[in-house]
């Protein structure tokens, strides 16, 4: 192996460590992205629901606070991803969701032509007790989910010796343990309402290559729905994600971690027949605020089917 290839790969590593401690690539977060699935509503007694989505996500630009910069050797970050869901309803108020997906890469691109950081393999798996504690009333339907998250996919993983960063990595690392609040209102025949709140707590990390906890995070998105033919509907709803500074090491906070983030999401609803669902929708990012310098979301899109049996 020659002088300069030796060089070549000492510097991408200290590159490589230095973005794994301190440019957390907020499109790229380890772990499952977040989801973009806002109907909690129990489907019945019985019924099973099985769904399969596809989410891609960029992140082209870095941030100092609310403002672009051009400090850092990262260029960019994406991910590719499909997402398996069942959801089953025990009784007609409580149901059970398991979530497990799949990177089909999660990379960040370097400037000055360094080869790009990349990883795939299976995310984290998602489990949910969802309890739908009204049905019907003056404000909606409303229910409750409590769940936990399970590093059950690929983590520490190195390429020809190098750790991956952080963001890279496929599975979080770490449990995590989430709260959701539901809500959903009908407006008529066409129009129908809905908010959700959630909030996410993760444990320390403690493996080969991390001693880390992401800062916890929280979401609320609000919007509405409109029918605008039989079994097709359009939606707008916005968007807030709000996470904490990490910690690494002896419980030293990491700078360039946090961030909030708002969206503008349309979509629309298509049920193709009684036990088939079609949705798709985009992620526009509106205002971004990233603690110390990071990358921000430019883009994120999703589509999914969802059968019912």
């Amino acid at each position: 192996m020659g002088f300069r290839h030796i060089l070549g790969r000492s510097v991408l590593l200290l590159l490589v460590l230095l973005a794994g401690k301190n440019l957390n690539a907020q499109c790229c977060a380890a772990g499952n992205p977040i989801g973009t699935d806002l109907d909690f509503t129990n489907g019945g007694k019985n019924s099973v629901l099985v769904g399969l989505t596809y989410r891609y996500s960029l992140s082209g630009s870095v941030y100092q606070g609310s403002k672009k910069s051009d400090v850092g050797f990262v260029d960019k970050s994406d991910f590719n991803y499909s997402e398996f869901t069942v959801n089953y309803a025990l009784t007609s108020r409580l149901s059970f969701r398991g979530d497990i997906g799949y990177f089909f890469n999660k990379t960040e691109y370097y400037n000055n032509g360094f080869t790009p950081a990349r990883a795939n393999g299976l995310g984290d798996l998602s489990l949910l007790a969802n309890y739908q504690l009204l049905k019907q009333s003056k404000i909606g339907a409303l229910a409750i989910g409590l769940g936990v998250k399970l590093p059950v996919g690929i983590f520490d993983q190195e390429v020809d010796d190098v750790k991956l960063p952080i963001n890279v990595q496929p599975s979080s690392g770490s449990f995590r343990g989430n709260f959701q609040f539901f809500q959903q209102k009908g407006l008529g025949s066409r129009v129908m309402i809905f908010s959700l709140l959630s909030m996410e707590m993760a444990a320390w990390i403690r493996s080969d290559n991390f001693t880390y906890r992401y800062g916890n995070m929280y979401l609320f998105a609000t919007g509405f729905s409109y029918k605008i033919l039989p079994g097709l509907s359009a939606a707008l709803s916005g968007r807030g994600e709000f996470r904490g500074r990490s910690w690494r090491d002896d419980h030293i906070s990491v700078e360039s971690s946090g961030s909030k983030i708002i969206y503008v999401t349309p979509s629309f609803n298509w049920k193709i027949k009684r036990k088939a669902n079609f949705n798709a929708g985009v992620l526009l990012p509106v205002y971004r605020y990233m603690n110390g310098i990071q990358l921000g979301n430019t883009l994120g899109v999703y589509s999914g089917l969802t059968l019912k049996y």
